[in-house]
């Protein structure tokens, strides 16, 4: 499931990912997750929300950049994988 609040901004080439696969399975099992954006988050250029993953509100997601765990309210977040760089003011 993807969950987008209100004023999100999903920048050109952003991948939304709910899904993945367990390798350690020779059955290669689809495991699911969901994925939250709140109010005011914004997924950069070519960025990726990875299953599993909260942006809470008004997180910043940058350019290129990985998102395996969740994102602080008013943060933004920069790098494969992505680290918190700076308030957003």
């Amino acid at each position: 499931a993807v969950t987008i609040g209100s004023n999100c901004c999903l920048s050109q080439g952003s991948y939304i990912l709910t899904g993945n696969h367990d390798y350690s399975k020779s059955t290669f099992d689809l495991m699911v997750k969901p994925v939250v954006m709140e109010d005011g988050a914004w997924l950069g250029a070519k960025a990726v929300l990875c299953p599993g993953v909260k942006m809470n509100s008004h997180s910043v997601l940058a350019v290129g950049s990985v998102a395996t765990s969740d994102l602080e309210e008013n943060t933004i977040y920069q790098g494969v994988p992505a680290v918190k760089v700076r308030e957003r003011v």
